[in-house]
């Protein structure tokens, strides 16, 4: 915890080399968490497969201004992570790693983000922790080992809300700086959601601190503290940021990227208009497990976090300050995207550095208030999870995760004596050492697990769907798709895939003549299982190759 005694010039000193060792030994475990098997499978539709490819395209085509699709002008996200991709194709050739690795380097930011942005206010060991559990959430490392543009979102608006938080505390132009340009390249990376749900935040978090004496002194507390942050400098350098790219992509589309970008796709996910809509719950099971076994200290603590809203408006550098802002900015992103129709595991990503924020903080009160050994019971959910690991997949075989499950037994016997020697640490009260090794146990497991189950699912899933392309092009064969389209499809074949949606599009396609050498190339179609009906298009008939999970390979006669 934050400290206000005076400090001897050899505890400084000692200090001072810990904070200097902090900041490369934090990158350093951070690269190891996220570097080692990002390329060890290969593309995963429909996401992670998209963005690789997409970039992959503007590279090929050297069209640089408006992101690609199946080789074709696709409207409905910003050109800023394409173009981070981009670059890392440029630098290392295109493969599944460059095109994941901007998305693993915005992870292993954030990380070093979080911890520069919170060590003034909660010391360097929590600060360090925070950016560690960060790190260490399983939801988290899913994200980073995938190419979406989630994770430099969250990069961007974590940098934009902790600088925020520090200018407020302690004013510095650079800082305001960075956190405006962090906002205007978040807008370039996803759109006006980041803007707002960052000025939610803080508007919300002025509300709080706000004199509610009367509604005139209410509204002027608001005001002068909005004032403070700088908003019409901020705007210009938002609007620098993101008036010439927006202004070209409309342009030079006649209109159509504002309209499908802005109407269709912000506000069709609101209102549940576009796909993955969920129920009201379907993030509670999200934070069950995307954050375990983090998560049992987290909620542990609630005291901590009452205590903090109390003290709400103490100074800003004073831990309970900043805890108080993380519940406000985590409380808001769950609560925001729990309430829209359409939900992903993805969209709360950004609530994920406050709750880092708030396990390290209930983590440490832990150690000040003393009597860890009151959390002895949970160490049972370790020993539980391991033995049901062990267990589960030799009684259901039908999934990658079963598979997985089998490849990781080790890991799972680890994992029960994990829990074993947190229980009796934390029954003897030896509370450093349990946390030590629950979060070494938590970041061990990501590292391991999650490229692991990531390759497991490619080869279960992925690669018999390759599999397929793979006599497409030995075949030399032309190949188009019924209503669905995957974009691994176009990353291994290098060319546009037809989509036939009506019987006058696949008598069209049956139409088209290719020439391999002296012969016809052969009409494949592609099929998901939901299409099967669709064959009738093809009145000649067809004969089917292969079948794997949702897809039929079929030649047409």
């Amino acid at each position: 915890m934050a400290s206000t005694e005076t400090i001897s010039p050899a505890k400084q000193s000692s200090s001072e080399r810990l904070e200097g060792l902090a900041l490369p030994l934090l990158f350093i475990i951070a690269c190891l968490l996220y570097l080692p098997g990002l390329g060890s499978y290969g593309p995963l539709d429909p996401t992670d497969s998209f963005f690789i490819e997409g970039a992959r395209e503007l590279f090929e085509t050297k069209q640089y201004l408006l992101p690609m699709f199946n080789y074709q002008i696709w409207l409905d996200k910003p050109i800023l992570y394409f173009w981070l991709v981009v670059a890392c194709y440029k630098i290392l050739g295109v493969s599944a790693f460059a095109g994941r690795l901007a998305s693993a380097l915005s992870a292993v930011a954030t990380g070093l983000v979080i911890y520069a942005g919170a060590k003034r206010t909660l010391g360097i060991r929590q600060a360090f922790a925070a950016a560690l559990i960060f790190l260490s959430f399983p939801l988290v490392s899913v994200i980073g080992h995938e190419s979406l543009t989630d994770m430099t979102l969250t990069f961007l608006m974590t940098s934009a809300l902790l600088g925020f938080y520090n200018y407020l505390s302690k004013p510095s132009w650079p800082v305001i700086i960075l956190a405006y340009l962090a906002l205007g390249l978040a807008f370039l990376c996803k759109g006006p959601v980041a803007v707002v749900i960052v000025a939610a935040i803080v508007f919300l978090y002025f509300c709080a601190l706000a004199d509610y004496s009367d509604f005139k002194s209410f509204v002027a507390s608001i005001w002068q503290n909005t004032l403070r942050l700088r908003p019409f400098s901020g705007l210009g350098i938002m609007l620098a940021v993101n008036l010439p790219w927006y202004t070209a992509a409309t342009l030079q589309t006649k209109g159509a990227f504002l309209y499908a970008f802005f109407i269709t796709q912000n506000f069709g996910r609101m209102a549940g208009k576009v796909n993955h809509i969920e129920p009201f719950w379907y993030y509670i099971p999200v934070i069950a497990g995307g954050l375990f076994p983090l998560n049992l200290i987290l909620f542990s603590r609630y005291d901590a976090f009452v205590s903090a809203i109390k003290n709400r408006k103490a100074s800003g550098d004073k831990p309970q300050a900043l805890v108080f802002f993380a519940l406000v900015w985590a409380l808001l992103v769950l609560v925001l995207f729990g309430a829209i129709k359409t939900k992903l595991a993805t969209y709360i990503l950004p609530a994920m550095p406050p709750l880092a924020m708030l396990t390290a903080y209930s983590l440490f009160y832990w150690l000040k208030v003393g009597s860890a050994k009151k959390l002895a019971p949970s160490a049972l959910f370790f020993i539980i999870a391991g033995i049901a690991g062990l267990v589960v997949p030799h009684v259901v075989k039908a999934s990658w995760v079963m598979v997985m499950l089998r490849e990781q037994s080790l890991l799972l016997i680890l994992t029960i004596i994990v829990g074993i020697a947190y229980g009796l640490l934390l029954l003897k009260n030896k509370a450093i050492p349990a946390f030590a090794l629950l979060l070494l146990s938590a970041a061990v497991g990501v590292g391991i697990c999650v490229p692991v189950g990531h390759r497991v699912f490619y080869n279960e899933v992925h690669r018999p769907f390759e599999v397929m392309i793979e006599k497409v092009i030995a075949d030399q064969a032309m190949i188009a798709t019924v209503v669905t389209e995957e974009p691994s499809i176009s990353y291994f074949l290098h060319r546009h895939i037809d989509v036939l949606n009506t019987p006058l599009e696949a008598r069209a396609y049956l139409e088209r003549r290719q020439l391999n050498g002296s012969q016809l190339a052969p009409h494949y179609v592609l099929v998901p299982q939901k299409c099967l009906k669709d064959m009738e298009w093809f009145p000649a008939g067809a004969v089917e190759l292969s079948k794997i999970r949702k897809w039929t390979l079929f030649k047409l006669n």
